[in-house]
């Protein structure tokens, strides 16, 4: 009978054991969550343009540039936060070049890649687009995405001569919040 009680009780042991760590549920989480930023690494520079002609400034090859002499230079941004993440971005395809007096419309040309190779780069529209970040999403690293920025500028054929800038006169940049030569939206989905 001692055995037979024994056995129970060891039998009830193991089975409450069992049941107790069926109840108990481990949990673990990973969160990192990078801020995202970016860099304006390039300045776009139209270059020397004549009056009654349209400049172009592409942004992925300057053998493509046309109606231009001088420096002519695409625009360079790199944006960088949560390794594999998929962001919207929203920006103004134009900006207002100024002098003291007078105005030009430029519009922008903005093609993109995660890596920092134009030439695999991809267009993108104004208002919102969607890019993902380099890397594996949940990777717990830093990822990033490249804009190169291109584009048009008509110049009337009564256009005063000197130097016009995004900074000069009644001059705006290219910006996606309302300010700034580079502004840009930046949210994570």
């Amino acid at each position: 009978m001692k055995k037979m009680t024994l056995i129970i009780l060891i039998a009830t042991l193991i089975a409450s054991l069992s049941f107790a760590q069926d109840q108990n549920l481990d949990v673990s989480a990973t969160v990192g969550v990078t801020a995202l930023s970016y860099t304006s690494n390039t300045d776009i520079a139209i270059g020397d343009v004549s009056k009654a002609s349209t400049a172009t400034v592409d942004p992925l090859s300057g053998a493509a540039h046309a109606n231009v002499s001088g420096t002519t230079t695409a625009g360079n941004i790199a944006i960088s936060g949560e390794e594999g993440a998929t962001i919207t971005i929203a920006f103004d395809a134009t900006a207002v070049l100024g002098n003291l007096t007078e105005n030009m419309t430029f519009t922008a040309d903005v093609v993109g890649h995660s890596t920092t190779q134009p030439a695999s780069a991809t267009s993108l529209t104004s208002g919102v687009s969607t890019v993902d970040l380099s890397g594996t999403a949940g990777g717990g690293g830093t990822g990033t995405y490249n804009f190169w920025i291109g584009g048009d500028l008509v110049v009337g054929a009564s256009q005063s001569p000197g130097a016009y800038s995004t900074a000069t006169g009644n001059g705006s940049g290219i910006s996606g919040n309302g300010g700034g030569a580079w502004s840009m939206t930046l949210v994570y989905q």
